[in-house]
C-alpha cells in the first residue's frame, strides 16, 4: 500500500475488490466455456501483461510530466534569479512562500510563475522609463553631432532604480548642453545678422543664408519656434558652432577695419572742412546722408576727401596767407621779438605756394598754438603785472599832490585806498609768483622771452628802474630840503610852508571830514 496519504486505503480496496470480482467472473466464464487450465493460465498472463502495460504507461506519463514540472520549475527559478539580479530584488515579492520541504511541484510552479510575472512587470515598467530617455538621448546626440556615450548605448543587464537615475541625470546633462549651445548659437547669429545690417552686407553664401533663416525663425513666437526647430538645417554640432563663431569673428574684424577706415577718413575730412570753412549745413547733410559702415559710405567719404584735397590745392595761396595772419597774431599775443621771428622768416616771405610750404605753415601754427596755450596763464599775469606797474606809477604821482585831499569828488579817497592796496600788496605778491612760475617754465621748456628779452630780465629791469627813480626822487627831495634850510639860515627867518600850502593839522582834519562825507 502506498505511503502517500492522498491515496486512501479505501481506494486501494476498491481496486482489489474490483479486480477479484472481474477475475471471478472471467473464471466462471472460462469454466462454462470449457477452457483448459493451460488456456486459462495463458489468458490470465495476458490480462496481467495488459494491466502492467497500462500502469507502466501511466507511470511513465506521470513521471515525464513530473520531470517537465521540475525542468520548468528550474527554468523559472533561473529566470527569476536573473530578474532579481537585473532589478536588484533580493527578496521574494510574495510573503506566503511555503517552506521548501512542504512545497509540491504544482504549488511551487504557481508561486514561481507569480514571482516571474511580478519581476517581469517591474522590469517592463523600468524599461518603459529608460527606453524613451534612451531614444531622446540618441536624438540629442544626433542634434549635437556627438558620438553616443558608451555607458548609455545599451541598457545592459542592470535595470535598477540607480540605472534609471543615471539615465535621467545624463539626460539632464545632455539637455543642458543643448540649451547652452542653443543660447550661444542664437546670440552669435543675432550678432552676425546685426553686423550684416551695419555693414550693409549682402547674404549670398549657404552658411550666411542658414544663419539668417535661423535668426529669423527665432524672432517668431514660441509655437512657431518649436515648429521651425525641426526644419532648421543649421544644427547644434560643435563644427557648426565653430563655423558660425568664425564667421562672427570675420565680420567683427571687418567692422573694426571699416570703423578704423572711417575714423581715418573723418580725421582727414574734418580738418579740411575747418580749413576750407565748409558750410555747417553742408557738413550736417553729409553726415545725415552717409551713416553706417557700408562700403558705399566709405566710398562717399573717400570721394569727399578727394574733393576737399582738390579744393585745398586750388585755394593754397589763400590758405597760406591765412596761416601767416594767424602766425602774426600769435606772435603778437606772445610778444615775440624779432630774433624769435627770424627762424620762420624765410617761409613768411616765400612766394612759391605749394603743399610743402603750406604744411610748414600748418605745423608752425600748431606749434605756436601749443606754446601759446602753455604760456597763456603766465602771459595773462605778465599783462596784469604791466597794468599794476603802470598803476603804481600813477599812484606815485597822485600822492605827490597833497591838494587831492581837499577834493570833494565822491569816492576819490576810497578809490585811492584801493589803488594803494593793489600797488603795495597785490603787486609784490604777483611779482613773486610770476618769478616762480617763469623759473619753473624755463627749467622745463627753456627761456621765456618777451619782445626778445628774458621775461625775468624784463621784470627785473622794470623793478630796478622803479627803485632807481624812487631813489633819485628821494635824493632830489633831500637836496631841495637842505637848500631851503640853507637859504632860511642865511636870512635868519624860520622855515615856512610854501605859499597856499595848508598846515598838517588842517590837512588831517579836512581829510577826515571829506572821508565821512563820502561814506554817505
Amino acid at each position: 500500500m502506498s505511503e502517500n496519504p492522498l491515496v486512501s486505503e479505501v481506494d486501494w480496496s476498491y481496486v482489489t475488490t474490483f479486480g477479484r470480482d472481474v477475475m471471478s467472473k472471467l473464471d466462471s466464464a472460462w469454466q462454462e466455456m470449457g477452457l483448459s487450465e493451460d488456456e486459462i493460465s495463458r489468458q490470465i498472463r495476458g490480462i496481467q501483461k495488459q494491466v502492467q502495460s497500462v500502469l507502466s504507461s501511466k507511470l511513465n506519463d506521470e513521471l515525464a510530466l513530473k520531470d517537465e514540472y521540475v525542468s520548468l520549475s528550474e527554468s523559472l527559478a533561473s529566470e527569476i534569479q536573473e530578474l532579481c539580479t537585473e532589478t536588484l530584488k533580493t527578496e521574494h515579492l510574495y510573503k506566503e512562500i511555503p517552506e521548501e520541504e512542504n512545497v509540491n511541484l504544482m504549488r511551487r510552479l504557481t508561486w514561481l510563475r507569480k514571482e516571474q510575472e511580478a519581476l517581469h512587470k517591474i522590469k517592463e515598467e523600468r524599461l518603459a522609463i529608460i527606453e524613451p530617455i534612451q531614444e531622446t538621448l540618441f536624438q540629442l546626440w544626433r542634434e549635437l553631432g556627438q558620438e553616443p556615450d558608451e555607458d548609455f548605448i545599451e541598457v545592459g543587464n542592470e535595470i535598477t532604480e540607480q540605472r534609471i537615475e543615471s539615465y535621467e541625470a545624463h539626460l539632464v546633462v545632455v539637455k543642458q548642453e543643448k540649451e547652452n549651445r542653443t543660447k550661444a548659437l542664437k546670440a552669435v547669429c543675432a550678432d552676425i545678422c546685426s553686423l550684416f545690417q551695419e555693414l550693409e552686407f549682402e547674404v549670398t553664401t549657404p552658411l550666411d543664408v542658414e544663419i539668417s533663416c535661423y535668426h529669423n525663425n527665432n524672432n517668431n513666437n514660441e509655437e512657431e519656434e518649436e515648429e521651425e526647430e525641426e526644419e532648421n538645417n543649421l544644427g547644434l554640432s560643435m563644427d557648426i558652432i565653430q563655423q558660425v563663431s568664425q564667421r562672427a569673428r570675420e565680420l567683427t574684424d571687418e567692422k573694426i577695419s571699416r570703423t578704423e577706415r572711417l575714423k581715418q577718413l573723418g580725421s582727414q575730412i574734418q580738418p579740411l572742412w575747418e580749413l576750407l570753412q565748409v558750410d555747417t549745413d553742408e557738413r550736417h547733410n553729409f553726415f545725415v546722408e552717409n551713416t553706417g559702415l557700408g562700403l558705399g559710405v566709405i566710398e562717399k567719404c573717400e570721394m569727399e576727401l578727394q574733393r576737399l584735397e582738390q579744393l585745398k590745392v586750388e585755394k593754397l595761396q589763400d590758405l597760406v596767407e591765412e596761416a601767416r595772419e594767424t602766425i602774426r597774431e600769435l606772435w603778437q599775443n606772445m610778444e615775440y621779438g624779432e630774433s624769435q621771428k627770424e627762424a620762420f622768416g624765410p617761409y613768411m616771405n616765400c612766394t612759391q605756394f605749394n603743399e610743402e610750404l603750406f604744411a610748414r605753415h600748418q605745423d608752425y601754427v600748431a606749434e605756436l598754438r601749443e606754446q601759446n596755450e602753455l604760456l597763456q596763464p603766465i602771459l595773462d599775469r605778465f599783462t596784469k603785472y604791466i597794468e599794476l606797474y603802470n598803476e603804481r606809477e600813477e599812484y606815485e604821482k597822485t600822492i605827490q599832490d597833497s591838494s587831492r585831499l581837499l577834493s570833494r569828488k565822491r569816492g576819490a579817497l576810497r578809490e585811492e585806498e584801493l589803488q594803494r592796496k593793489r600797488v603795495t600788496l597785490k603787486l609784490p605778491k604777483l611779482i613773486e609768483s610770476l618769478r616762480k612760475d617763469v623759473a619753473e617754465y624755463q627749467d622745463e621748456h627753456g627761456p621765456l622771452l618777451i619782445q626778445g628779452k628774458l621775461c625775468l630780465d624784463v621784470i627785473e629791469e622794470k623793478e630796478n628802474d622803479y627803485l632807481e627813480r624812487k631813489r633819485e626822487e628821494k635824493e632830489r627831495k633831500k637836496r631841495q630840503k637842505m637848500r631851503t634850510q640853507s637859504e632860511a639860515s642865511k636870512t635868519g627867518t624860520p622855515h615856512k610852508n610854501a605859499k597856499g600850502a595848508p598846515r598838517p593839522g588842517s590837512i588831517r582834519r579836512g581829510a577826515k571830514e571829506n572821508s565821512q562825507h563820502n561814506r554817505f
